[in-house]
């Protein structure tokens, strides 16, 4: 039943365009007593922030599907396979990740992001195992930084200033930039040469003139209230 109730809520949030719809409302969605939800879910926050940690299970699920054997590469596929995994249904995840960005709750917020940014984690081990990535580095601090770009990204895709083909490339490009000073001397080139090429994927300019972008940012929270 928890399942189908997070699949209702789902539902809402591409029905509403937003997050701001009641327990209550989920409840009669789902067709169950109205503390169900509470029960099985928590709070609100707590619901949602389970359907964000699905979409990252669900990330890493597909990762494992993929067999890449070079560590940058395999970190690059980190960043394109997740951005993608948003691009694919703007209706859900835009206000879903709203939501996400407008909120920070103590007890959810750490354990979603610590769970996102271990998806970087084998990548990154085993390019410092095969001395491709620098021996000082510092797996945690790296994976970090990994996912301050894919949600600095991300921020932008959530306003409607890039679309998702800007998403996807973005995220490429920053992910490619972190690589440059932490890759060895030898396979810095490479990575330098990536870099270049996926810059010229990047579109010329954000989509939206500033005045667009401030009502969309007080559109997000409200949404996300």
């Amino acid at each position: 039943m928890r399942e189908a109730i997070l699949a209702k809520a789902e539902e809402l949030i591409r029905q509403t365009k937003g997050t701001n719809f009641t327990m209550r409302k989920l409840a009669e969605k789902a067709g169950v007593a109205q503390a169900t939800p509470y029960l099985l879910l928590g709070s609100k926050d707590a619901m949602l922030y389970r359907l964000m940690m699905d979409c990252v299970q669900a990330i890493d699920e597909q990762l494992h599907g993929t067999h890449v054997s070079d560590p940058i590469e395999h970190i690059l596929t980190v960043a394109q396979v997740s951005a993608d995994f948003y691009a694919k249904d703007p209706v859900l995840y835009r206000p879903l990740l709203g939501f996400l960005s407008a909120t920070d709750n103590p007890e959810h917020h750490p354990m979603l992001f610590g769970r996102a940014m271990r998806l970087w984690e084998p990548a990154i081990q085993r390019g410092v195992a095969a001395g491709v990535l620098l021996p000082s580095l510092r797996v945690e601090v790296y994976e970090r930084q990994l996912l301050m770009n894919f949600v600095g990204v991300l921020q932008f895709w959530i306003q409607g200033e890039i679309n998702e083909v800007g998403l996807r490339n973005h995220v490429l490009y920053g992910t490619a930039l972190t690589l440059v000073p932490n890759v060895a001397v030898k396979h810095r080139e490479k990575i330098i040469e990536r870099v270049v090429s996926l810059e010229k994927l990047l579109p010329a300019q954000l989509m939206k003139p500033a005045s667009v972008r401030k009502a969309a940012r007080k559109k997000v929270a409200h949404l996300s209230t």
